[in-house]
């Protein structure tokens, strides 16, 4: 069970921005996780803290043309 609860967190780590996501080398150490993720949330509720986010790559599609 152990080995698939840390298959799951992993494969959950690929699906976070490359800037959201742990290096690799603290994957298994909780406590460093811990720390990396409480960081995570900090940047995210200070906007000045994160990097803007470049949109103008984006595709639009009719689903979100209808919340604009």
């Amino acid at each position: 069970m152990i080995a698939i609860d840390s298959a799951l967190a992993v494969i959950g780590y690929y699906e976070l921005s490359e800037e959201d996501r742990p290096p690799k080398n603290i994957w298994h150490f909780s406590e460093r996780l811990e720390e990396w993720f409480e960081a995570v949330r900090e940047r995210w509720k200070h906007p000045e803290l994160r990097d803007q986010v470049d949109t103008k790559d984006w595709t639009a599609n009719d689903l979100a043309d209808q919340y604009r």
